[in-house]
């Protein structure tokens, strides 16, 4: 099987995969050789991957954010070799297997606090609007009277 998965930035390409297995939206579903054509989405979860390098077996693991995942017996063009393709294009891609390098983990982290400050912004803005809407039900059932 060949697997590959990419974004803007990145591309990872694993060929001689037994066995992969992703958590979809609507589910877990484990991909072997001559699996059927399909497509998937995949909303910040895990890919897991099983490879063959030199009588070793090398799992690999990816966490992707938005991504959509395509299965293909039919191979990429007529030229390419016969087998099952597993395709995983995604807004954003972290290995979570191996070594991560320090950048990459501070990014990571930036990212976080940012999202959070983000996040604690909006509920700010919900519970004010949620009270101006509360004060504004009030007055209207002042005047219903």
């Amino acid at each position: 099987m060949f697997f590959q998965v990419t974004n803007l930035d990145e591309n990872n390409v694993q060929t001689n995969t037994t066995k992969i297995r992703a958590n979809l939206r609507n589910g877990v579903t484990e991909f072997l050789e001559g699996h059927t054509d399909m497509l998937g989405r995949i909303d910040n979860d895990i890919v897991l991957t099983e490879s063959i390098v030199e009588g070793r077996t090398i799992k690999k693991e990816f966490l992707i954010q938005s991504g959509v995942l395509i299965v293909s017996n039919g191979g990429l063009n007529p030229e390419a070799p016969k087998g099952t393709y597993v395709l995983v294009h995604s807004k954003e891609i972290v290995e979570l297997t191996g070594t991560i390098d320090e950048k990459k983990l501070n990014d990571l982290v930036i990212k976080l606090e940012k999202k959070t400050l983000e996040l604690e912004k909006e509920l700010a803005k919900i519970n004010m609007s949620l009270g101006d809407l509360k004060d504004a039900e009030a007055r209207n059932l002042i005047f219903r009277s």
